[in-house]
């Protein structure tokens, strides 16, 4: 257990009985952290792009375990996080995107932990700032481990630009050993520059290499000696990946995962932690504390049923995470950590998680020494949702934290939304923002009360809206699966329209939007004229008769 992880806050080490763990203090990291981090990177020469899936054990930094990134999207450019006397101020800084235009917000979701592991990844296994990305988008994405769409690039070049343009500001103010009083801050850019190739259709050029520099700050203090804000945390990447793929909608018990994971490596006394403490480091699209408690708790439950899976599937937890004071008022209550006993440690030790991915059927305790590089099995992909630049999870999360249900809401329907209120406007600057506050304004949009759906099969012409406007009716792509709720499929479209496109896909797809004008040809009110003099042109350009 011991190795498991370096500590997320070494005054859980206080050996007073039933410590109080209001937060880490600059004192605290000066007098006391020693622990290193568990797990071995394997080092790996920079000749090339990485794939993370090639990656047993990755690197998150230590100070993203302690001071979450926004969960969902969110129109701050300023994200503050306290913990102790520490505070991480999380700064947008304007960039352009590969349209010219200027953007300015905050890395958030899954995807963007995503790109932060891979980067950090990478860096330390090739032990350099500079990182190569793969000549080609679909390579990009596969390397960052994240299921291969046009939507998901969008997500990916937005989520990268915004982290590499972020500053993170760090202050303290303590008491060093010898009783003096000591304010320090410090700021840098996790990015110092890039170079990114894209072609006209704002995809990778795989004619170009791609590259990425972390500032020499950000990578110098990911590489350095494990503190609080310093350093890089290693997990085993099936741990993390299994809780982000068995609970695609809470990103939140990702997070709550690496911050156990750091605590738990620490605890030789029963430490309590009051509810402010994770409150002021995870914060929370919820308002009330209570609402707050209520998302950790959950996230919690998922968290430690991972990270003590090795104890097996019936083991109660509770016995080491729990909870004091609950009930009681005056605040006086929080999360409860106690030590693990010397026999669980074993079974929970760095290399047993890591036999337990290749020799399930293993009863015998393993010495803590780390395994031998493994040999990269078949790259695992995560599905990460997204649809028109919309991040779904983002969304989903967004629309419960207003408290809009969406629990039974099927991605379809929420794409199905989306592409209703991006059908409303011509011209979008910020597409998630613009969709989860339409949404929320308008929830009839979940319910399809306020533009009611018509189903292909049974149509005979297109409702329509009190504006005028008729509603199209629904029904999959044959090509890409997904719902087409607008005049074409917006892949198929940017299929067609980009260059790189082969004639076979391209084909396909000119055949797929050919049924859907032809249908929509027969229905009253609608006008396909202009798709089929657009998408013709660019099937016939790919040698595709028309």
């Amino acid at each position: 257990m011991n190795n498991f992880s370096a500590p997320a806050h070494p005054q859980s080490t206080r050996t007073t009985p039933a410590s109080t763990d209001a937060g880490m203090t600059f004192s605290d990291i000066l007098a006391d952290h020693t622990a290193p981090t568990g797990g071995t990177l394997q080092h790996r020469q920079n000749t090339t792009s990485l794939a993370i899936n090639d990656f047993t054990t990755v690197a998150i930094p230590w100070i993203f375990v302690n001071y979450q990134l926004p969960l969902m999207a969110t129109k701050e450019i300023l994200w503050e996080r306290t913990d102790g006397d520490i505070t991480v101020t999380l700064a947008a800084t304007p960039y352009k995107d590969n349209n010219g235009v200027t953007q300015q917000h905050l890395p958030s979701g899954r995807i963007a932990r995503e790109i932060l592991i891979y980067l950090t990844t990478t860096a330390l296994a090739t032990q350099s700032p500079v990182i190569k990305i793969s000549d080609t988008w679909r390579g990009l994405l596969s390397d960052v481990g994240i299921e291969t769409s046009k939507d998901n690039l969008q997500a990916v070049q937005k989520q990268l630009r915004a982290l590499l343009k972020m500053t993170i500001h760090i202050s303290h103010q303590g008491t060093l050993p010898d009783g003096t009083n000591v304010s320090t801050s410090q700021s840098y850019l996790v990015g110092s520059s890039e170079k990114l190739f894209f072609n006209r259709d704002g995809l990778l050029d795989d004619k170009h290499q791609s590259v990425i520099r972390l500032s020499q700050e950000f990578y110098e203090r990911i590489a350095a000696t494990p503190s609080p804000v310093h350093g890089a945390m290693l997990v085993l990447r099936d741990s993390w990946r299994k809780i982000i793929k068995e609970n695609p909608h809470q990103v939140l018990a990702g997070d709550v995962f690496w911050w156990l994971a750091g605590r738990m490596s620490r605890v030789r006394r029963e430490t309590r932690i009051p509810w402010s403490s994770p409150k002021g480091q995870f914060g929370s699209a919820a308002a009330k504390t209570t609402k707050f408690r209520s998302q950790f708790r959950a996230a919690l439950a998922v968290a430690a049923r991972e990270y003590f899976s090795p104890l097996g599937e019936d083991f109660d937890y509770s016995i080491y995470v729990s909870e004091y004071g609950v009930g009681t008022r005056g605040g006086n209550s929080g999360i409860l950590l106690s030590p693990i006993s010397a026999e669980h440690r074993k079974i929970m030790a760095w290399s047993r998680r890591q036999g337990a991915k290749t020799a399930p059927t293993a009863t015998h305790v393993h010495e803590q020494k780390p395994t031998p590089p493994q040999a990269p099995s078949a790259p695992e992909i995560v599905p990460i949702p997204a649809h028109a630049g919309v991040d779904i999870t983002e969304l989903r999360a967004a629309l419960a934290a207003a408290g809009l249900p969406t629990g039974t809401v099927s991605d379809g329907t929420l794409r199905a939304a989306i592409d209703t209120v991006l059908n409303r406007t011509s011209s979008v600057s910020n597409a998630q923002a613009l969709v989860t506050t339409a949404i929320v304004c308008e929830p009839a949009l979940l319910t399809g009360t306020a533009t009611p759906v018509v189903p292909a099969a049974h149509s005979q012409g297109a409702a329509s809206l009190s504006s005028g406007r008729p509603v199209l009716p629904v029904a999959p792509c044959p090509v890409h699966g997904q719902d087409v709720t607008g005049l074409v499929c917006r892949d198929c479209a940017i299929e067609l329209k980009s260059a790189d496109t082969d004639s076979t896909l391209a084909e396909s797809c000119w055949r797929a939007v050919r049924a859907r004008l032809t249908e929509l040809s027969r229905l009253d009110g609608v006008d396909t004229s202009g798709e089929w003099v657009r998408y013709s042109s660019l099937a016939a350009a790919h040698g595709v008769d028309a």
